[in-house]
């Protein structure tokens, strides 16, 4: 099963899907519209992977951070949500905003994602209300705040500057505590890089 891919993007479907070169090997990968928009050929991606597999083959879906990929899991569990739609949902409105209005009952936003009427909205509703808490509040999402973001690109400029390359780069940059210095940040991601 694989579970995370680090590699170059080697082509992008415009559509949904990237073809990432990772170890000499190339994985489609398909991603939501808005992290699609975000890669660029030549590029490195670091995904979080859900490998789905049926009776016709097995589909790569990739998310930036792991509370996406959690999200497309517990969305896929509601009958009448397949691949498809949990990737449209976590498009438009997104996770954090979907979270929001499943837990104010607001289908409306909720049947903003492209294939969602109302009654498979209601049906979202009724099974996640509540059930939401264990898999995170809205405000814990994986997203960087632009004083930790601006941290993270000069501590990659340095260590890119060092000789280390960007997938190693990628790898360390979740270790940085927030708050830190930059000359503290880049002497936590070396020493994580000498092991």
């Amino acid at each position: 099963m694989i579970s995370r891919l680090i590699g170059e993007v080697v082509e992008i479907d415009t559509a949904s899907s990237i073809v990432l070169l990772v170890g000499g090997v190339g994985y489609q990968v398909t991603l939501v519209p808005y992290e699609l928009g975000l890669l660029r050929i030549g590029s490195d991606a670091n995904l979080h992977i859900r490998m789905l597999t049926k009776e016709d083959g097995s589909s790569l879906y990739g998310f930036a951070n792991r509370a996406d990929r959690e999200a497309f899991d517990i969305l896929r569990k509601i009958q009448g949500i397949g691949p498809a739609a949990a990737m449209a949902l976590l498009s438009s409105p997104g996770r954090t905003r979907l979270w929001t209005a499943i837990g104010d009952g607001d289908l409306e936003t909720i049947c903003l994602a492209p294939g969602v009427g109302r009654k498979l909205a209601q049906r979202i509703v009724t099974e996640l209300t509540g059930r939401l808490p264990e898999f995170g509040e809205p405000n814990t999402v994986d997203v960087k705040s632009s004083a930790s973001a601006d941290l993270d690109s000069e501590v990659a400029l340095a260590l890119g500057a060092l000789g280390f390359a960007k997938v190693e780069i990628a790898d360390v940059l979740d270790m940085v505590p927030a708050g830190v210095s930059v000359s503290e940040a880049v002497r936590i991601c070396l020493k994580a890089l000498a092991r």
